[in-house]
């Protein structure tokens, strides 16, 4: 029976069924789809107490990020995070959706699962963006890119995998690690993942979502601890594009600003101030698309609010990022250079 199985030290998760009564906040008045579906979906893992984190995050880009017709963003629960205060909260801001698994480190992946689920079902996206609450997403520079990455005019079938990539990472076997990851050695031998997009936010097009849908609908996808590096297992077998993104900032390490400096005990500032890497892609042509672990909520709203500063600047349409310039087709290159130069007389 599905989910039954332990595998190592991990027990499967009870796994996604469409019978499920799975909630969504009613009456939404954030952007929903069309009957065409959106362009991007934004599934945001979150946990019950984090009501600040979403605040804040609602603050920072999801507001802004929700385009009617072409943007979702939803933040996911598990059922048992229900608490009459996050249905009050649901029902204040209709962009929470609850999923049936209890809250357990373990239970990211099918959190993460569920979000591609929830993308192609409920939403026909063309794009799924899973991230955390802990991160800010750039969302129309984004959507820009993810457009320019298209190579098809619908933006459908395009086999994309996005973000910052882990190379050759070892499989932790220790019991005590927090990343122990016994049922995936278990289950192939191996001592070393494949190249995979780190969890703090990754992109994959609706194509590639769907067919690991259908493939878990049909023989169960194989569930293991260790949520980014699982997805990269269940595309080994997919011919999609991989983007290392250098846009995408996902280490599992506190992002992005600069450590107060001390004398005699005491900082001599204490005020907020982005790292010099960090604020010199906040702006222009090719600005930050994702930044992840950002660990306070009032350094979530600065970030925010030095991002949107940034809107007075016209960004030329016609220019190709150069974070992904060898990923765009020539042609496109071509015309935004010849468009920019002929503009440029």
């Amino acid at each position: 029976m599905r989910g039954s199985c332990r595998c190592g030290t991990f027990e499967a998760p009870q796994l996604y069924r469409f019978d499920l009564p799975v909630y969504v906040a009613p009456n939404t008045t954030a952007a929903t789809a069309s009957q065409e579906g959106v362009f991007l979906f934004i599934g945001v893992l979150s946990a019950g107490q984090n009501l600040q984190r979403r605040l804040a995050v609602r603050e920072a880009w999801v507001t802004d990020g929700q385009i009617t017709n072409v943007s979702v963003v939803r933040f996911v629960l598990s059922k048992d995070e229900w608490t009459p205060q996050v249905q009050q909260e649901a029902d204040s801001f209709h962009d929470i959706v609850f999923v049936e698994e209890k809250t357990s480190y373990d239970s990211l992946l099918y959190k993460s699962y569920f979000v591609l689920e929830h993308a192609v079902t409920a939403h026909s996206a063309r794009f799924v963006l899973k991230t955390d609450d802990d991160a800010f997403v750039n969302v129309r520079p984004l959507i820009r890119q993810l457009r320019l990455l298209c190579e098809s005019a619908d933006c459908r079938n395009e086999r994309l995998y996005i973000g910052q990539m882990a190379r050759d990472a070892p499989v932790q076997l220790d019991p005590k690690h927090k990343w122990n990851n016994v049922a995936f050695y278990n289950h192939t031998g191996l001592k070393q993942y494949p190249n995979y997009m780190m969890g703090g936010g990754y992109v994959l097009s609706g194509d590639v979502a769907t067919a690991l849908v259908k493939l878990h609908h049909m023989i169960s996808l194989k569930f293991t601890p260790i949520e980014d590096a699982t997805i990269a297992v269940w595309l080994m077998a997919m011919d999609v594009r991989q983007v290392d993104h250098p846009r995408f900032h996902s280490w599992a390490v506190p992002c992005c600003f600069k450590q107060p400096r001390w004398s005699g005990g005491q900082p001599l500032s204490v005020r907020l101030q982005l790292t010099d890497e960090t604020e010199a892609s906040v702006c222009g042509g090719d600005p930050w698309l994702l930044l992840h672990k950002i660990d306070q909520p009032f350094k979530m709203t600065f970030v925010g609010r030095r991002f949107r500063e940034c809107e007075a600047e016209a960004e030329d349409p016609n220019q190709v990022p150069l974070s992904i310039a060898a990923d765009v087709d020539g042609d496109k290159v071509d015309m935004a250079g010849e468009t920019a130069s002929t503009s440029s007389v």
